[in-house]
């Protein structure tokens, strides 16, 4: 029961505090101290005079200090109202729209606009975010002990990296954001901010792959697979400059001249498209950060010396025959964790060497694992071969067959190069297989490029997942700015 309840202490305590802001806003907002700074008045003819233009409201203890013009606002009935200050010449001096709510709670400024007490908004805003912060990183931490081999570990680290981002955001502007309108803005800003501040760190990357991305066409021929980290790293780069780009068009542009006119609808269609390409451009960043960061814990993790089956994922053959570099140091890492289980009282592992033939190789990939194996003093009845797979998925789907001819349940470790155990970890699952992941080292310029293209293959493999975070992130975009919009509007 106590489980049951913690999936839903975050929705209990937003209910709390929502509960607390009603109750804060029906003690402090049937009236409202307004301050106006007298630098924003011209020369003023007479005594100024301030009234409501609808008596929605009431003012009193209307005074002058030596900086500012000081009243109190009052609720008399549920309304919009206008209050004016003006001078003996019927000067305008001061206009702001004032609305009563039901349980006469004033707002000033706008339908959701300022109220008194509205401190206690993005108070509440900043705990909710703190303490799903916690409980998002406390999730992550477990789900990651029991299988860290599952996209839900990605999910729940985005998620976590983007709380931080908010709630360092609400901190900063604790005192400064008032007021629902406000607060809603702030998570928009949260987004600007978080994609701004990435443009250096997304152009240093992109600089990086780029460097990596030619060393390695220059070293292994340009094809799409050495191309795609240097393309995708490029294209980061454009979507976390482009809010900034179509900001600047649409401020210096003249074509844009009528966006900034508040009588349309501009406004909030310009701002909305900026918004969602800061939503979806962090909402990217926080996943890709995320997936290099759980590939990379990974890829250096051991597995525990009780390892039933070492599936070997294939690589390429040279034309002799021989295991390409990339394809060797699986075979060597294989071969020292064999070693090391048995030296620490485990059993005899068998090796799955798992990899067909390529149209560029005289024999299959297991073959030539098979010959570097036995070669290396690993007896034949050790090794089984599978010699019809093209992709990790095959690999692994055309391996657990073989693997459940010998045992049910087994231990299981899949060799492959570390960016690529975390992938190859997801496939296992779909497939049912209990693994974990030993991984080799690979060149750090064969690395940047390489994590940029698992990071696009996981997205690709978990497309729908993302396209319904992407269509509720706009939805929440879009009502953020709607909130704003119409508070401004009327």
């Amino acid at each position: 029961m106590a489980k049951h309840h913690k999936r839903y202490i975050i929705l209990f305590l937003t209910l709390a505090l929502a509960i607390v802001c009603f109750v804060t806003f029906l003690i402090f907002g049937s009236h409202y101290s307004e301050r106006i700074d007298k630098p924003s008045f011209k020369e003023i003819s007479g005594e100024l005079r301030a009234e409501s233009t609808e008596g929605a409201v009431e003012l009193s203890n209307f005074h002058a200090e030596d900086d500012a013009i000081c009243f109190e606002i009052h609720a008399k009935h549920p309304g919009e109202d206008r209050i004016i200050i003006s001078d003996d010449d019927d000067s305008l001096y001061y206009y702001k729209s004032v609305y009563v709510h039901y349980f006469n709670i004033v707002s000033v400024g706008g339908f959701f606009g300022r109220i008194s007490g509205d401190i206690i908004v993005p108070i509440s805003l900043t705990i909710i975010l703190a303490a799903s912060f916690i409980l998002t990183i406390k999730k992550y931490r477990q789900s990651f002990r029991k299988n860290p081999y599952q996209y839900h570990n990605v999910s729940l680290l985005s998620l976590a990296i983007f709380l931080g981002v908010m709630v360092a955001t609400q901190l900063l502007s604790l005192f400064s954001s008032r007021g629902i309108v406000e607060v809603f803005g702030s998570i928009l800003t949260s987004f600007s901010l978080f994609s701004v501040t990435s443009i250096p760190v997304a152009v240093i990357m992109s600089l990086l792959c780029a460097i990596a991305g030619i060393h390695l066409m220059h070293r292994n021929g340009f094809t799409w697979r050495n191309m795609l980290g240097t393309i995708i790293s490029v294209f980061f780069g454009i979507v976390c400059m482009l809010p900034t780009i179509i900001g600047f068009i649409t401020q210096t542009s003249e074509v844009f001249a009528g966006v900034h006119n508040l009588d349309t609808l501009w406004p909030f269609v310009e701002s909305t498209i900026e918004s969602c390409i800061c939503a979806f451009a962090t909402y990217l960043e926080c996943i890709l950060i995320a997936t290099i960061a759980i590939c990379a814990a990974v890829g250096r993790r051991v597995p525990s010396f009780d390892q039933n089956f070492l599936v070997i994922l294939g690589c390429q053959v040279l034309p002799d025959n021989t295991p390409s570099k990339v394809l060797g140091a699986r075979i060597d890492r294989a071969i020292e964790f064999r070693n090391r289980q048995v030296e620490n009282g485990g059993h005899e592992p068998i090796f799955v060497c798992s990899g067909g033939q390529g149209s560029d190789e005289k024999i299959s990939e297991a073959q030539c694992m098979c010959d570097y194996l036995l070669a290396h003093g690993i007896k034949r009845k050790n090794i089984l071969l599978e010699d019809k797979s093209t992709t990790t998925d095959e690999n692994l789907k055309f391996s657990r067959k073989l693997i459940e001819t010998k045992q049910k349940n087994a231990h299981i470790a899949i060799v492959t190069t570390n960016y690529h155990v975390f992938r190859a970890g997801l496939i296992a699952n779909k497939y049912h297989l209990r693994v974990s992941g030993l991984g080799t080292k690979v060149r750090r310029s064969f690395w940047v490029n390489a994590i940029i293209r698992e990071y696009a293959a996981t997205i690709t493999t978990e497309k729908k997942r993302h396209l319904i975070t992407l269509l509720i992130i706009f939805a929440i975009v879009t009502i953020c700015e709607l909130l704003t919009y119409f508070s401004m509007a009327y």
